[in-house]
């Protein structure tokens, strides 16, 4: 279940941790093949990357059957299996399940999700504000304040939800990097330079970004006119984008933040280059599920 969850928000999906989610999924179910908690995690793992819809849906509904009360077994039918190949089933599942969890936070902050890619943004808001107000649940609280700017065009208010985050969370690789986007978006550098400058890693990995921290910094130093301090930024990402490449080239990754930092440092013909080569191993047709922030398509 740990490993699954690493994957299932974002933290690291790498090819490694695949593997030890599709092993410990694997022993659970040859262990106990009756229990819903086993059926569980191998119908989460199944889900990933679509690999065995089919099965993953079977294990589901049968560990919901014998466990009709755990809520975390609905939010996999419903976010894993059904979301992305299924999603008005996922929003019929869903509605369903938030009637049937009525004090489970996560079960209306997934509904908010589905109900953003199926365009439904009132039920989305709808469910975020309930979200919200049974947990302090960060992330609804960075999409109350993307509804908040960017639907009702409030922008002061986006920076309102994300001062609201507290805790840890605070440092979570999307939190820090919504307050870049914020930073974008009002041309006000301070606070998400503070805030970039403060996250401890060198990279960022989340669904939202996935990418280097000194590009990050380079672009708020950019809107601050900092030109040549922002040059030496674009430069170590780009060295450092270049041993990633190197030590790992099937990662994508790193050629997604190098387009981006190619820009910065004004090299448009080998930027130009890099689009090319990157979006031609796009799968087609183009289905974007985050479009909604920077350093995508």
């Amino acid at each position: 279940m740990v490993q699954n969850y690493v994957i299932n928000r974002g933290y690291d999906a790498s090819e490694e941790r695949f593997v030890l989610a599709r092993r410990f999924s694997e022993r659970a179910l040859q262990l106990a093949p009756d229990d819903p908690e086993a059926m569980a995690v191998m119908a989460q793992f199944l889900s990933f990357r679509k690999s065995d819809v089919v099965r993953a849906e079977e294990l589901i509904r049968k560990a919901i059957k014998l466990a009709p009360a755990e809520a975390r077994f609905s939010r996999i039918l419903i976010y894993n299996v059904l979301y992305g190949t299924r999603n008005m089933d996922a929003v019929t599942e869903g509605k369903a399940a938030r009637l049937r969890f009525p004090k489970d936070p996560l079960t209306h902050y997934n509904l908010a999700l589905i109900s953003r890619s199926t365009g439904d943004l009132g039920l989305m808001e709808e469910c975020l504000d309930r979200a919200i107000e049974l947990a302090p649940v960060g992330s609804a609280m960075i999409w109350k304040g993307w509804l908040t700017a960017w639907l009702h065009g409030d922008l002061p208010g986006f920076k309102t939800w994300l001062d609201k985050i507290s805790g840890s969370f605070r440092m979570n690789e999307r939190a820090v990097y919504m307050r870049y986007v914020y930073a974008g978006l009002s041309g006000d550098a301070y606070d998400g330079l503070q805030a970039v400058q403060s996250y401890p890693g060198a990279w960022l990995n989340d669904f939202y970004c996935n990418g280097l921290r000194s590009l990050l910094v380079a672009d708020l130093l950019a809107i601050q006119g900092r030109k040549e301090l922002a040059r030496e930024e674009y430069q170590r990402a780009l060295a450092e984008i270049r041993r990633a490449k190197e030590a790992n080239p099937s990662d994508t990754s790193a050629s997604r933040a190098e387009l981006w930092v190619l820009l910065g440092l004004g090299q448009m013909d080998e930027a130009r280059a890099a689009a090319r080569k990157l979006y031609e191993q796009q799968s087609r047709p183009f289905w974007p599920v985050y479009t909604v922030w920077w350093h995508h398509v």
